[in-house]
């Protein structure tokens, strides 16, 4: 019998509501030229100031100062970058979009294993007066937003890391949380550009975005061209993915264009199919030849040595199953090793050059001397592989711990573990030290959210070693 009020009717069924983030869209730009302590930048805030003009004039963005924050050279010291990003953190719902783009100068400290952004009052060797991606990472975490996209335009931005479908699904992606970030390198020094000119980053960004004719462009689409624009033209190589642990949900963030910022795509809403996991989001990739049927993932293996994983993988590679191998190369390595840095373009370079041949635009010959470079490749990083390159734990006998059991910890990963805890302990030690000697309280601050964050990951390490 259905349910009745006291009044003796029916309750009204309530209007059904869009699957869709209908919250604002926030954008917070920085983008630095002149550096008080540092040297000099020529096309920093150009490239930033540009960025802001495509973004709010043909995209779903406002320049209005309620939802655009901008801080340009003097205006973007540390303090007024942390005061935006509280702001941020206070008014941004969980209807809301964020996209955060940083153009200026960036450190790594190796010894501490840490990147950081300067702000234009950051003194050099001074890491309180920066901003450190540890910190960066857990405002991302604070912002509640339902899509955050970061794009940094500096160097050793790449530190911060820790498919094609059919329009209803866009819709499916859209419609759930996601936490991405586009940077110009990795670990590594990124180009400025001539005076005048943007960076070769942004010179791609901005074509993107000029050029795009899709009514809702995917940011892992948007990150796979940028990949490959400035591969091909500068000595860079640019990172597009997921972050980690900061309340990504498995969607995308979506460029809409201004006609369509509001409109709602989800009549015929269907659910994609689990995909392989892979180093990075990218396309489904294409058939080998027009003829070839997709291949299905490798069930979960086991590997209690390095030399199994190599043979499996070499297999893999000899038969033509690239797939098979990039997913195997996923679930085994540690994405901020440098051979995981490596695996992530030869990935992009096999999913981009399949594109190109199931469209026509290169020959079979010329993809299958592309195919046999990237086997080679693989195959020997295949026979380099050592335990440091790793995710903790992957070798162990019984499987990858898919199974749903904690299991022992290996002799590799409580290696691995220890590795890891000692160096947290440096630099913990460091950021003290750092601490005790800094009388500036917003330098004190920085420092503070370092060594809480620090102290925490130092817990979890301790906790998987039963210590």
């Amino acid at each position: 019998m259905a349910k009745r009020t006291r009044a003796g009717r029916k309750p009204k069924t309530p209007a059904p509501q869009s699957a869709l983030p209908q919250g604002k869209n926030y954008l917070f730009v920085v983008g630095i030229d002149k550096y008080a302590h540092q040297p000099r930048l020529y096309n920093a805030r150009k490239d930033a100031e540009d960025v802001l003009k495509i973004l709010t004039e043909r995209y779903q963005f406002s320049g209005d100062p309620k939802f655009c924050f901008n801080l340009f050279d003097e205006d973007a010291t540390q303090e007024h970058v942390f005061q935006r990003l509280d702001k941020l953190s206070e008014i941004v719902t969980e209807q809301d979009n964020l996209l955060i783009y940083f153009s200026g100068h960036g450190e790594y400290r190796s010894i501490l294993d840490e990147g950081f952004w300067i702000p234009c009052d950051g003194r050099p060797g001074n890491i309180g007066s920066y901003i450190p991606f540890s910190v960066l990472t857990r405002y991302i975490r604070a912002i509640k937003s339902f899509h955050t996209f970061v794009i940094a335009d500096s160097c050793y931005s790449g530190s911060l890391f820790t498919e094609r479908r059919t329009a209803d699904v866009k819709t499916y992606l859209e419609s759930i949380p996601s936490r991405w970030l586009l940077t110009a390198g990795r670990n590594e020094v990124v180009a400025d550009g001539r005076p005048g000119d943007n960076s070769p980053f942004a010179d791609a960004l901005l074509w993107r975005l000029r050029n795009n004719k899709e009514e809702r462009l995917r940011v892992s689409e948007f990150c796979n061209y940028i990949i490959a624009d400035v591969g091909n033209n500068a000595n860079q190589v640019p990172r597009g993915d997921r972050l980690h642990g900061v309340g990504d949900r498995g969607g995308e963030f979506m460029f809409r264009l201004k006609e369509v910022a509001n409109k709602i795509f989800e009549d015929n809403l269907v659910q994609p199919q689990p995909e392989p996991t892979t180093t990075r989001n990218t396309e489904p990739a294409a058939p080998t030849t027009p003829t070839d049927t997709p291949t299905v993932a490798p069930t979960p293996e086991s590997f209690a040595t390095l030399d199994k994983l190599a043979e499996t993988l070499k297999r893999y590679l000899a038969e033509s199953e690239f797939e098979k191998a990039f997913g195997l190369f996923g679930k085994a390595v540690n994405d901020r090793s440098s051979v995981g840095n490596t695996l992530i373009s030869l990935q992009g370079q096999y999913n981009g050059m399949r594109k190109q041949q199931t469209q026509g635009l290169v020959g079979d010959d010329f993809a299958m001397r592309t195919y046999n470079r990237i086997r080679v490749a693989l195959t020997e990083m295949a026979d380099r592989l050592d335990a440091n390159d790793l995710k903790p734990g992957f070798l162990q006998t019984g499987g990858n711990g898919d199974d749903g059991n904690t299991p022992q910890l290996g002799e590799l990963e409580r290696k691995g573990l220890q590795v890891q805890l000692d160096i947290l302990q440096k630099k913990l030690n460091f950021f003290l030290q750092q601490h005790a000697i800094i009388s500036d309280p917003s330098q004190k601050f920085t420092l503070q959210m370092q060594i809480d964050e620090t102290q925490q990951q130092i817990q979890e390490v301790n906790a998987k070693l039963g210590l």
